[in-house]
């Protein structure tokens, strides 16, 4: 879906079409930013007793921003739309990059109109994980003679950081590899416009080398080992996984006395920012009495619709205590309060939560962030609410449900 409260326009499938093309990975550096910086900010309305210390009245986050990593790269398989690039950098290093994988003749492979150079990017997502699939877009340069790329493969490449240095393009690490068959934008786009079918992207073609963490950075002022391993405590109390030999492990290890650096939970794996603000709202340990002060406090907020949404993903913040709360927002009248802790038993996985969600998901204004907390649940509850919303008579209901059902998958 494009948008959190947007509906698809006439003709449905077009726009349908346009929607897949784009891929799942709408969460931009700016939107998420934005949605983390909404939760730090609700993180300071009066719900409860301020002396309760949060996490995010101590840390700040780190790294959230996108990787881009970008290259030049051949696309085969053309009916006779390609073109011999000509002398230019791009050219040398598609040489280069030939001669590195022993392609025999390079040049007369360029010169093919089987062939085409293009210019291959990708974006790399804060938290992302090796092994991580993503989309890359793919065009050929402005001096190109190919007239399409319909039908073509994008060949082995590999993704480097980029960087303008003094009028320059320096590169760095190769974080990425792509490759895979071309869907041009002309596919989707009925107007006349050529450089349609010179643009396009391969659909999870590209898979990350290397992972991304993101991190925890103590405020100036608050540096200690103290608090850094009382906040990396706090955070694993709440949140765990398990390694590969089945060992639980916790997703925060503490490097410094400002830096701790934090895993992803694997259930907020397509929702970043809710992680984020998940995390931001856990309470730095205190005594077991000022955790039930906080949930009574909490109950009474979540029954109120303007306080809802920051009580409940406080609640969730809590974890298990504090799913019997949440609960009760269920059984209350108001759309907003259901609605809330609807999604904050979802990332819990709790069944009772995917009916909620399903009939908020035909409502606008809530189907993004409740089809999402669908995706992440692993009940078999989630899996039937999801396949249900398949016979929707709405589009966008219809391929959201989709994505969330391959997502979980």
């Amino acid at each position: 879906m494009a948008t959190r409260s947007g509906v698809l326009s006439n003709p449905p499938r077009r726009r349908f079409l346009l929607v897949l093309a784009a891929g799942t990975g709408c969460l931009v550096t700016g939107c998420l930013t934005r949605a983390v910086r909404s939760g730090s900010e609700t993180a300071e309305l009066p719900l409860e007793n301020r002396s309760t210390q949060l996490v995010g009245d101590v840390a700040g986050l780190w790294g959230l921003n996108y990787e881009q990593v970008e290259a030049v790269a051949l696309v085969t398989g053309l009916n006779d739309t390609g073109s011999d690039p000509p002398p230019s950098p791009e050219r040398t290093a598609l040489l280069a990059e030939m001669q590195t994988r022993s392609v025999r003749y390079p040049n007369q492979v360029l010169s093919s109109p089987s062939t085409s150079l293009v210019v291959v990017r990708g974006l790399i997502p804060p938290g992302a994980q090796k092994g991580d699939r993503i989309d890359v877009d793919v065009w050929t340069p402005p001096r190109s003679e190919s007239t399409s790329l319909v039908g073509g493969w994008l060949m082995p490449v590999r993704l480097e950081q980029t960087a303008q240095i003094g009028g320059t393009v320096a590169t760095g690490h190769t974080l990425a590899n792509a490759q895979g068959p071309v869907l041009v934008d002309a596919t989707f786009n009925e107007t006349n416009d050529k450089l349609s079918d010179t643009r396009g992207r391969v659909l999870g073609g590209g898979q990350v080398l290397k992972s991304r963490p993101i991190g925890l950075v103590l405020r100036e002022g608050s540096h200690s080992i103290k608090l850094s391993r009382s906040l990396s405590a706090a955070v694993n109390e709440r949140f765990h996984r398990y390694d590969r030999h089945g060992s639980k492990t916790g997703v925060t290890s503490p490097k410094s006395d400002a830096y701790i650096e934090l895993e992803v939970h694997p259930r907020y794996k397509h929702n970043i920012a809710r992680d984020m603000q998940v995390v931001r709202n856990i309470a730095i340990n205190g005594p077991a009495h000022d955790r039930t002060r906080r949930i009574a406090e909490l109950e009474r907020a979540l029954l109120e619709p303007t306080t809802c949404g920051v009580a409940a993903l406080r609640l969730e913040a809590i974890g298990k205590a504090g799913i019997e709360t949440l609960r009760k927002g269920l059984a209350a009248s108001e759309a907003e309060i259901k609605y809330s802790a609807a999604v904050a038993l979802a990332y819990l996985d709790e069944a009772e939560a995917a009916p909620v969600l399903a009939s908020a998901a035909l409502d606008p204004a809530f189907r993004f962030e409740a089809l999402r907390a669908l995706e992440s649940m692993d009940h078999v509850a989630a899996y039937e609410a999801l396949t249900e919303l398949l016979h929707c008579d709405s589009a966008e209901v219809r391929y959201g449900a989709f994505t969330a059902l391959r997502e979980r998958n």
